[in-house]
């Protein structure tokens, strides 16, 4: 199941180089994907993927105890979902929070994220938990100008009044679970053939498909291993975040009756058929006498 919400939120899964993914969604900008960099290198918008390193070396010493004791004092097997004060929450900044998204969901082996308390007007603070928590039961994560706030459920009726008035608040509800065919992940040639596709094409308008497979196949076969090696990365970065959305993913080819046939002889057998009909005379009409 994907993890969409429509939200800030920060949803995180232990691999084994310890490749972490921040899905921020939202309902506005497409995801992207960010290849080998960390939350402290790139600016988190709602909307786009991040996938890098994570390590813990890489944090402030204050900002590494502070999360680690949070996470020891109040993550057990009878709490999973941890508050933390708006001074703390900004304190920690983004590393810090990846940091602690990461370490929960590798415990808990369950997508988590982080949203703005809304259930108290007077508190100021920010609970970290499974997604689940926040968005079934009398819960629900509503987005005010971009920040997820979770709140309580309200009724249907007024629901469908708040959301025609509020301009500025998208209520999310949870959505209905549906099959989605999930796309297999693409290997080293794939990426390869992708990236120089359209400067082929560019070259030789008038080259088919399958000719500039045929072209960019012999300068794959042709390419130096550094090339090579650098594809067979991108490639296991894609099947890792893959894995990462969709852990229950296997490939399962479509069955010979599930695939779309080419129609490149139709064209031909019709026009031979018009001939044909042109050249033969009707067996209605009469023959010529001789």
């Amino acid at each position: 199941m994907p993890w969409r919400l429509d939200s800030n939120s920060v949803c995180l899964t232990s691999t084994r180089p310890r490749t972490i993914q921040a899905i921020l969604p939202s309902t506005i900008p497409p995801l992207l994907v960010l290849h080998r960099q960390t939350a402290s290198q790139c600016r988190l918008i709602p909307g786009q993927i991040i996938a890098g390193c994570l390590d813990a070396a890489r944090l402030c010493p204050e900002v590494l105890q502070m999360a680690t004791d949070t996470l020891q004092l109040h993550l057990n097997s009878f709490q999973s979902v941890i508050a933390v004060s708006g001074r703390d929450y900004v304190f920690i900044g983004q590393d810090g929070q990846a940091f602690m998204a990461f370490s929960m969901g590798r415990i808990l082996n369950k997508p988590v994220m982080w949203a703005k308390d809304g259930l108290s007007s007077d508190a100021d603070r920010w609970v970290l938990g499974p997604c689940e928590r926040f968005v079934s039961g009398p819960h629900m994560i509503v987005s005010i100008n971009g920040i997820a706030v979770v709140v309580r459920r309200p009724a249907s009726q007024f629901l469908e009044e708040f959301t025609g008035s509020d301009a500025g608040v998208h209520y999310a509800e949870s959505p209905e679970p549906r099959k989605i065919k999930v796309p297999r992940p693409p290997n080293a040639y794939i990426l390869y053939r992708r990236d120089r596709h359209a400067a082929v094409k560019q070259m030789d308008n008038s080259l088919t498909n399958n000719e500039i497979s045929v072209k960019l196949g012999k300068a794959w076969n042709a390419e130096s291993p550094a090339v090579r090696e650098r594809y067979t990365e991108l490639a296991r970065l894609h099947k890792e975040r893959l894995m990462m959305l969709h852990p229950d993913y296997r490939y399962s080819p479509r069955k010979p009756s599930e695939k779309r046939r080419r129609s490149r002889t139709d064209r031909p057998k019709k026009s031979n058929q018009v001939c044909r009909s042109q050249s033969i005379p009707s067996p209605t009409q009469p023959l010529p006498m001789r």
